[in-house]
């Protein structure tokens, strides 16, 4: 059997979105198909045989069980256009190298010093940092969540994580502190769907999302937000990611974490720290649009 759009997932919460997508998908004629841990096996050995296809697959698993890797490749191998494919999104997620990927392309980001625990020296990074806005940020290179990021007001004597993180590389990056914009910090998440952009206020310490509206982006200049997720769009190549970015002053938009994928599609209205209902039924539609405008694009190249 062949499908058009395939989503192979194994996260609890991704089944709302699952079934959202599958809606979205049949509402465009397009035919869905979703992998589940219980039937990866299954559909792998099929798959394997060629009894099972996608025209587009995107598996936010891959991560978390590397079955699902080897579901990628047979994919890939039979012509399958993958979303996120993960040599990539493991490459644009080391925030070491994409930071060094944008500031080469021009964009704007927190200067930053990449090391492993250690080789700590504070001494010598203190150095570097004299001028840099505070607090530091001491954040893993390759891990999201927020998991081991540390403010640092100051620099300690000694790496201030213990030995389970040793072998994880670190970055150090400059503060970018917010304005304040009607009473909230000047701070944002943007989601990329394939090219389109959904940026939404977010509070970093609460991660609670608002919408932004165009009235918004007008009044305070905030243009900058989606013109800024876009550059990162262009230099990571990812399809289904999100951005944090920080807006110091009026049109100055820098971006403190390009590339968080999976991204988490939680809606608000079961979660307090959710995506707002109707901005995440926007990005279903949005992905369910653009998997058929690839569908459709392949389809002319074949004929």
């Amino acid at each position: 059997m062949h499908y058009d759009f395939g989503v192979a997932w194994n996260w609890e919460h991704d089944e709302d979105l699952v079934a959202d997508l599958g809606r979205a998908c049949a509402a465009r004629g397009i035919r869905f198909h979703s992998v589940t841990e219980s039937g990866l096996g299954a559909s792998l050995e099929a798959a394997a045989r060629g009894e099972l296809g996608w025209s587009v697959l995107l598996d936010r698993a891959w991560e978390s069980d590397p079955r699902f890797q080897e579901l990628n490749t047979v994919a890939a191998s039979e012509g399958t256009r993958i979303l996120n494919p993960p040599d990539r999104a493991s490459a644009m997620g080391n925030k070491a190298a994409i930071h060094a990927a944008l500031a080469g392309a021009g964009v704007s980001v927190p200067q930053q010093i990449d090391f492993m625990p250690s080789e700590w020296n504070a001494i010598l990074y203190e150095s570097h940092a004299e001028a840099w806005r505070r607090p530091l940020w001491l954040k893993p290179a390759s891990r999201g969540g927020g998991d081991g990021v540390v403010p640092l007001p100051r620099l300690p004597d000694r790496f201030p994580l213990g030995a389970d993180w040793q072998g994880e590389r670190f970055i150090l990056q400059e503060g970018i502190p917010p304005m304040r914009l009607a009473g909230r910090a000047a701070y944002f998440r943007v989601f990329t769907v394939l090219g389109r952009v959904f940026p939404l206020w977010w509070d970093p310490a609460t991660h609670r999302f608002a919408p932004l509206s165009a009235a918004d982006e007008r009044e305070y200049e905030l243009e900058c937000v989606a013109h800024r997720a876009l550059e990162v769009g262009q230099v990571c190549g990812m399809d289904l990611f999100s951005t944090e970015i920080s807006v110091p002053s009026p049109g100055v938009a820098s971006v403190i974490d390009p590339v968080n994928d999976p991204v988490d599609l939680r809606r608000q209205s079961r979660t307090a720290d959710g995506v707002p209902d109707a901005i995440l039924s926007m990005i279903v539609d949005s992905l369910a649009e653009g998997v058929g405008g690839i569908i459709r694009t392949h389809r002319m190249l074949e004929s």
